[in-house]
C-alpha cells in the first residue's frame, strides 16, 4: 500500500511538472429546498423543490439546506451517500412525512441531520439495510410519529456504530429511540435531550434474537412521563447513564438479560448522579435471568424520591442476580433514597430489594423511609429487603451481601430477610453471608434488623442503633431473630452519611462539635479540645465524657528546651526540662559563653591592590572541656580575625574540609575549598584538654591600614566560642601588622 501510494504521488507530481492538466477536486455544493419552482435542481442552479430531488442530485459531501416552512415527504428519502441536511431551526423547519412513511432511511456513513422538526409519519429516522458509522443527529424534534422517533431496524450482518443524538426532543407518543432485536449497535450517545410522553424513551430488546448494545452513553437528558420505561435495554455492555433527570412513568431504568444463548452478557454498567421522582415502578430494575453479570454494575450518587402514594411496585431499587451462575458485583454506593407520601396501592415499600444472588455491596447510602408506614408481612416497609426466596428463585449458599456505612431510618424495619414463598421472615440458605456492619440503623418503627430463626444468621456487628446502650435499650432499635449485633457502636460510625447536624453527634466532648456536610452527605469532624499546659515535658490529653484536660510526665531523657542557649541538649527529668547552668543569667549556659584563647604570634597583611591577596598568620592555644566541649570535625570550624582599625575577615572550614589523624593526641588538619587557607590543630602533649593551633588565612579582601590590637575568634561544634586578643602590635607600614605576646 505504501509503495503504491508513493508511485501514484510521483506520477501526479511528474504530470504537473510536464504541464499535464489534472482534474480539479469537486467543491461541495449546498442545495436549497424548496427551489424557485423551475425544478431545475442542477449543480449550476442548486435549487430543488423537494428534499428527495436534492438528495438525488447531490453527491457525497454536499449540504442540503431546508428553508423555514413545511416540507412534504410523501415517500421515504433514502440517504445512501454522506450528506448534511440542516434546517432553519426546530421551530421553523417542518419535515412532514405522510402517514405510515419513514422520513429518512439512513444508509451511509457520517450523515448529519440538524435543526428541524420531523412531524408525523411512522418513523423519523430509520437505520436500514447497510452498515454505517458516524451519524450525527443534532437539534432535531421528533413529534407525532406512530412507531418510532429513531429506529435501528437492522440485522446482525449490518452493524451501526458511533451515532450521536444531541440536544434533540422526542415528543412522540411512540418509542423515542428503538433498537431492533437483531441490531448490533456500538457507541450510541444521547446527550442533552428531552424525552416526553413516549411509550419508551430508549428501547432495545433481544427477544431471543442476536441484538447487542455496546457503549451506550446517556448524559444530561430529561425523561418525562414515559408510559412504561424511560430506558429499557438488554444485552448492555460498557454503558454510562449519568447526570440525567427521570420524572414520572413506571420504571426509569431497566437493564435486563433474559436469554442464555443469544446476544451478549451484561457487563460494566455505570448509573451515576441521576435524579428520579414520581415513578410508579422502580428507579432501577436490574435483572439477570439468562446469564450472570460479567463485570460490575454501579448505581452511585443518585437521588431517588419514591412516592408510595402512587407506587404500584414496592421497591425503589430492585436487583436480581442470576441464582445459579457466577456474577460480578452490583455496587449500590452513596445514593440518597427517600420514601414519601402515604401508602397507597402497595401495602409495603422498600428502598432496596435484592433477589436471586450476590455479590451486592451497599455502601454509604442514606435510606430514609419517611415514616410512610405500611402493613402486613410482605415484608413490612424496609430499608433493605433481602428476598431469600421468591417462588423457585432461592438465594444460594454462595450469596454474599454486604451493607456498610449506610444510614437507615424511618422504615418499619431497617433490614428485613424474608421468604416470599412461605411468607415468613428468614429463609437464608445456610452458607449465604449477609453482613450489615458499621451502619447507623436507628429510628425504624418495628425493628432495626429482622431475620428468622437459625441456621442462617445475619452478621450485624458494630452498628449504631440510636443510643449508646445498644439494641433493645430505650432509644435504640431492636433486632429480631438470628442476628449477631454484638459488639455494637456507642456512637455513629464516622463513615455514615448524614443529612442534618444532629445526626453527627458522636457523644465524645473531646472531639468537638460535629456537623453535617449537606452537599457531600458526610459528617465533618469538629474542632477537638486542645489541651496544652505549655510544658514540653508533659503529655496533655483530653478526657471524656466531660472534655477535661489531664497531664502526665514524658519519659526521662526526652529532648526539650529550657530557653537557655547551650550546645548541650536539654532533657526532661520527672516532667521538668533541665539543661546546663547559666549562673550569670546571661541567656547562654556557662559552658557556651565565650571561652579563653591565647594568641602568641600574629602577622596580618592587607591586600596590595584589587584581587583579594590579604593574609593572616597566627598561632596559639585554647582549652576544651570534654565531654560537653569536644573539639572535632563533626561540624564546621570558623576562624575570625579582627583588628582595631576595623579589619574583619572570616574563613570557615566546612564539613569534609578537615581530617583527623590519631586518637589519643589527635591532630586536625583543615584546608579551605579554594586551597588558599589552612589550619592545624593538635592536642597539646603537656597540658591535657588543650589544643595548639597554627593558622594561615589567605586570599582575604582586606584593606589597610592595619592597627592593633588584634583578636582571633574560633567557633566550632554546636556553638562553642573561643576568643583571645594579642598586644602589643606594631605596624611596619600601613598594610602590615605584626604582634607578639610578651
Amino acid at each position: 500500500m505504501k509503495s503504491c501510494t508513493h508511485r501514484s504521488f510521483l506520477a501526479i507530481a511528474g504530470a504537473a511538472l510536464v504541464g499535464v492538466a489534472l482534474p480539479a477536486l469537486a467543491a461541495a455544493t449546498t442545495w436549497g429546498v424548496p427551489g424557485d419552482g423551475s425544478n431545475t435542481c442542477t449543480v449550476v442552479t442548486p435549487s430543488c423543490n423537494t428534499i428527495a430531488a436534492a438528495v438525488t442530485a447531490s453527491t457525497a459531501g454536499d449540504t442540503i439546506q431546508l428553508a423555514a416552512g413545511a416540507h412534504a415527504v410523501p415517500a421515504t428519502v433514502i440517504l445512501n451517500k454522506t450528506l448534511t441536511i440542516t434546517g432553519a431551526g426546530q421551530g421553523a423547519t417542518l419535515v412532514q412525512p405522510s402517514a405510515g412513511v419513514i422520513a429518512f432511511s439512513a444508509r451511509a456513513d457520517d450523515l448529519v441531520l440538524s435543526d428541524f422538526t420531523i412531524e408525523n409519519g411512522a418513523t423519523g429516522v430509520s437505520f436500514q439495510s447497510v452498515t454505517s458509522s458516524g451519524t450525527e443527529i443534532r437539534r432535531v424534534t421528533f413529534t407525532g410519529q406512530t412507531s418510532r422517533g429513531i429506529d435501528f431496524s437492522l440485522g446482525a450482518a449490518t452493524p451501526v456504530s458511533n451515532v450521536s443524538v444531541d440536544d434533540c426532543t422526542f415528543a412522540t407518543n411512540a418509542i423515542g429511540i428503538r433498537m431492533s432485536s437483531a441490531s448490533q449497535i456500538a457507541n450510541l450517545s444521547v446527550t442533552d435531550s428531552q424525552f416526553t410522553g413516549n411509550t419508551f424513551g430508549i428501547y432495545g430488546a433481544n427477544d431471543g434474537n442476536t441484538s447487542t448494545l455496546t457503549g451506550l452513553t446517556v448524559t444530561g437528558t430529561t425523561f418525562t412521563n414515559p408510559a412504561s420505561y424511560a430506558i429499557y435495554v438488554e444485552e448492555l455492555r460498557d454503558a454510562a447513564i449519568e447526570e440525567n433527570t427521570f420524572v414520572g412513568g413506571v420504571t426509569a431504568i431497566g437493564v435486563f438479560k433474559f436469554y442464555a444463548s443469544n446476544g451478549q452478557a451484561v457487563s460494566n454498567v455505570g448509573i451515576r448522579r441521576n435524579t428520579f421522582s414520581a415513578f410508579t415502578g422502580n428507579a432501577l430494575d436490574f435483572e439477570m435471568n439468562g446469564m450472570g453479570l460479567e463485570n460490575p454494575l454501579a448505581f452511585e450518587d443518585n437521588v431517588v424520591d419514591k412516592d408510595v402514594g402512587i407506587a404500584v411496585v414496592g421497591a425503589a431499587v430492585f436487583v436480581r442476580l442470576h441464582p445459579t451462575q457466577p456474577n460480578a458485583a452490583v455496587n449500590l454506593v452513596n445514593n440518597d433514597i427517600t420514601l414519601s407520601g402515604t401508602i397507597g396501592p402497595v401495602s409495603a415499600a422498600h428502598a432496596i430489594q435484592l433477589r436471586g444472588n450476590g455479590p451486592v455491596n451497599i455502601t454509604g447510602n442514606v435510606l430514609d423511609g419517611g415514616n410512610v408506614g405500611g402493613s402486613g408481612t410482605t415484608p413490612a416497609t424496609s430499608g433493605i429487603f433481602v428476598q431469600s426466596r421468591s417462588g423457585s428463585v432461592i438465594m444460594p449458599a454462595t450469596t454474599v451481601i454486604t451493607a456498610t456505612c449506610n444510614r437507615i431510618g424511618g422504615f418499619r424495619n431497617g433490614v428485613s430477610v424474608f421468604d416470599s414463598f412461605t411468607n415468613t421472615y428468614g429463609g437464608l440458605t445456610p452458607g449465604a453471608t449477609l453482613t450489615v456492619a458499621n451502619n447507623q440503623i436507628a429510628g425504624n418503627g418495628d425493628a432495626g434488623v429482622v431475620n428468622g430463626a437459625a441456621p442462617a444468621g445475619v452478621d450485624a456487628e458494630n452498628n449504631y442503633w440510636g443510643c449508646a446502650a445498644g439494641p433493645g435499650n430505650p432509644g435504640c432499635d431492636t433486632v429480631v431473630g438470628d442476628v449477631d449485633a454484638a459488639p455494637f457502636a456507642a456512637t455513629p460510625p464516622a463513615c455514615v452519611a448524614c443529612n442534618a447536624d444532629a445526626q453527627c453527634n458522636d457523644g465524645l466532648a473531646c472531639n468537638g462539635v460535629e456537623t453535617c456536610d449537606l452537599g457531600g452527605g458526610l459528617c465533618l469532624a469538629g474542632t477537638p479540645i486542645a489541651c496544652d499546659d505549655g510544658n514540653a515535658c508533659t503529655t496533655d490529653t483530653c478526657v471524656d465524657p466531660l472534655g477535661t484536660c489531664a497531664s502526665a510526665p514524658v519519659a526521662d531523657g526526652t529532648s526539650c528546651d529550657d530557653g537557655v542557649t547551650c550546645s548541650v541538649p536539654d532533657t526532661c527529668q520527672a516532667g521538668v526540662c533541665e539543661g546546663e547552668p547559666d549562673t550569670d543569667m546571661s541567656g547562654t549556659c556557662d559552658l557556651d559563653e565565650v571561652g579563653p584563647l591565647t594568641v602568641n604570634r600574629l602577622t596580618a597583611k592587607a591586600q596590595s591592590g584589587p584581587g583579594g591577596n590579604g593574609k593572616v598568620v597566627a598561632k596559639g592555644t585554647f582549652p576544651t572541656s570534654p565531654p560537653a566541649d569536644t573539639f572535632n570535625t563533626l561540624g564546621p570550624i570558623t576562624v575570625r580575625f579582627q583588628a582595631a582599625s576595623g579589619a574583619d575577615q572570616s574563613v570557615t572550614f566546612g564539613i569534609g574540609t578537615c581530617i583527623t589523624k590519631g586518637t589519643s593526641l589527635p591532630k586536625i588538619i583543615c584546608r579551605s575549598v579554594d586551597r588558599k587557607s589552612k589550619a592545624l590543630f593538635k592536642a597539646d602533649k603537656k597540658v591535657p584538654n588543650r589544643f595548639q593551633y597554627k593558622l594561615r588565612l589567605g586570599a582575604l579582601p582586606m584593606n589597610g591600614p592595619l592597627l592593633g590590637p588584634a583578636t582571633i575568634t574560633l567557633t566550632y561544634g554546636p556553638g562553642t566560642v573561643r576568643q583571645g586578643t594579642i598586644t602589643p602590635c606594631a605596624a611596619n607600614n600601613p598594610i602590615v601588622l605584626k604582634c607578639k605576646a610578651p
